[in-house]
C-alpha cells in the first residue's frame, strides 16, 4: 500500500497505525506493506515513519522505477521470491527510503 503521509481527513502516520492495529487484532490478516510517500526525507521524519509502522518510504516525486522496485520488493516477500526482482537481505530488513532519476509518474 502507498500512503502519502498528507492526506487531508487522516494523515499518513495515524492511517499506518490504525493499519498496524488491525493487523495486529486479526482483523486483517492478509501481508500488508505499507510505504509511506512524502517529500519529506529528512532522518528525523524517517525515524518518525519506522516508529510509525511503514516498510519503507518513498521520496517525491515518485518516478517509474522507483515504483518498479517497490512493487517488485513486496510482491516477491508475499510471492516466496518469485518476483522479477529481489531486494537483498539488508533493503528487506532497513526502512529504505527510494528515489530514482527518471520518468516522473506520479
Amino acid at each position: 500500500m502507498l500512503l502519502d503521509i498528507n492526506m487531508p481527513v487522516m494523515n499518513g502516520y495515524d492511517t499506518c497505525v490504525e493499519i498496524r492495529n488491525l493487523i495486529k487484532n486479526k482483523k486483517i490478516t492478509s501481508p500488508m506493506h505499507v510505504v509511506a510517500v512524502t517529500a519529506d526525507v529528512e532522518p528525523n521524519n524517517i525515524f518518525k515513519l519506522r516508529v510509525g509502522g511503514f516498510d519503507s518510504v518513498v521520496e517525491k516525486p515518485i518516478y517509474k522505477k522507483t515504483l518498479e522496485k517497490i512493487l517488485y520488493r513486496y510482491l516477491d516477500s508475499i510471492n516466496g521470491g518469485n518476483a522479477y526482482w529481489s531486494a537483498t537481505a539488508k533493503e528487506q530488513r532497513d526502512l529504505t527510503v527510494i528515489t530514482e532519476e527518471e520518468e516522473e509518474i506520479v
